[in-house]
């Protein structure tokens, strides 16, 4: 038990749910035992720390029980604890009066310490949170429960997936900010592919495009995005209209204030437009000025004082 409190302390050990689920010690990675086995480590990590019932995972792990069940259920759970006492983590390991449990701090499973890190993020300056962004996730690569063939675990798998995601698209936004977008642009595509009518993804992939002179492929990506959001009935925010406007002039000095940027699906100009007679808060004066005009083609007098976003702001000066 010294032994096992030891390696917790000194972090050196990581349990994987990203790519096949396994656990590394110093750097160096051990098996948890065959398919059932493995089965039931993920099970149990899934659970972050908290008790499962026998009777679920003999749920879990059969469709229809086999009469061995409960004989195989228990060969798997010895197994399983040989492989984590040949290790120092036997004891991590409980099965007792009904209920299993697998007890590891949140820092030694891959996918808590992702999840963790992104709660802390916004915290950290934008440097140090884009080198520790990196550094999980290049430890939470590959297929999420890779090698279990289960269809129980899709859902763990799209979980998991989404986790990721979540945390790439943090390091994207980060690295935007930081004048580092260029470096993204095929993982961005990837995305982007996966999900087009995103518009934080859309947002970020034109932009980190548009940075590094591909005019074209980010109207081609806003024309895409535009097209997958009026097949599901959504609106494009207007945002993302100046952001084609900015494009489509090639504004080359166009740099995005970090507060506002990506955008996102919560912008208040997302959604239902309201009626155009209902404006409370619409003065005498708004009534009869006209309205903004937005400005494709600039020439003539009209400076950069006076566009931004690729609207004409000449009427309020």
């Amino acid at each position: 038990m010294t032994k096992e409190l030891e390696i917790w302390r000194g972090s050196a050990v990581m349990f994987h749910l990203y790519g096949h689920v396994e656990v590394s010690l110093d750097g160096e990675t051990h098996s948890l035992g065959g398919e059932r086995e493995r089965a039931l480590a993920a099970r149990l990590l899934l659970a972050d720390g908290k008790p499962v019932s026998r009777d679920a995972l003999l749920d879990y792990l059969w469709d229809e029980l086999p009469k061995s069940a409960v004989n195989l259920f228990h060969r798997a759970m010895t197994l399983l604890r040989q492989n984590l006492t040949s290790l120092g983590l036997g004891a991590a390991l409980v099965n007792r009066d009904g209920v299993c449990q697998l007890k590891v701090p949140a820092e030694a499973v891959d996918s808590r310490q992702l999840k963790k890190l992104l709660n802390e993020a916004k915290t950290l300056d934008e440097r140090t949170a884009a080198d520790l962004l990196r550094e999980h996730l290049a430890r939470c690569g590959g297929e999420p429960l890779s090698g279990l063939g289960d269809h129980r675990l899709d859902p763990d798998r799209q979980s998991l997936s989404e986790l990721r995601r979540r945390a790439e698209l943090m390091l994207f936004r980060t690295d935007t900010r930081l004048g580092r977008a260029e470096h993204h642009i095929p993982d961005l595509i990837r995305l982007f592919e996966e999900k087009p009518i995103d518009t934080q993804i859309a947002s970020l992939t034109m932009y980190a495009l548009h940075t590094m002179g591909r005019q074209q492929d980010a109207l081609t990506t806003f024309d895409r995005y535009q097209k997958s959001r009026q097949e599901d009935g959504l609106d494009v925010p207007q945002k993302m209209l100046d952001l084609q406007t900015r494009i489509l002039r090639d504004d080359k000095d166009f740099v995005p204030e970090p507060k506002d940027f990506p955008f996102t699906d919560s912008d208040p100009d997302v959604g239902e437009k309201p009626d155009a007679t209902e404006r409370p808060d619409e003065t005498e004066q708004d009534r009869t000025a006209p309205a903004p005009q937005v400005v494709n083609n600039v020439s003539g007098s009209i400076t950069g004082d006076y566009i931004l976003f690729g609207v004409d702001n000449r009427r309020s000066r």
